[in-house]
């Protein structure tokens, strides 16, 4: 099988995918966060101090995606399609989201209509 690419349109160097020659992903910065996704995703740094992380090729169905998530009380990121999300939570993080959870539950059983004490219920 023969194939070709433009020697100037790859800016990080060239890979083979089933037999064409491609671009390769642009290589991921030092010191980000633990992950899946550091295998499906390049072009990844930290951004706005630490407190988010950006990749702009992660592989999907549909080609490569630019894609951001924060990663305050994320302990491993993951890729899902093209989308980065958060596979673990700190231990930290995973009980503010319980006690979110839990007040929400709440809210909606108090918040929610219910019958006037005088009416009847059929049985």
């Amino acid at each position: 099988m023969e194939t070709s690419i433009e020697t100037t349109a790859c800016g990080h160097g060239f890979g083979n995918d089933d037999g064409q020659l491609v671009c390769d992903d642009p290589p991921n910065a030092a010191g980000i966060p633990d992950g899946s996704y550091s295998q499906s995703c390049g072009g990844c740094t930290l951004q706005n101090e630490g407190k988010s992380l950006s990749c702009t090729h992660c592989s999907s169905s549909d080609g490569k995606k630019e894609s951001a998530i924060g990663v305050e009380g994320c302990a491993k990121i993951g890729n899902h399609n093209g989308v980065l999300t958060c596979e673990e939570y700190t231990k930290a993080a995973a009980a503010g989201r319980r006690l979110e959870e839990d007040a929400t539950d709440e809210d909606a059983q108090v918040t929610g209509d219910a019958p006037p004490a005088d009416a009847k219920q059929d049985l």
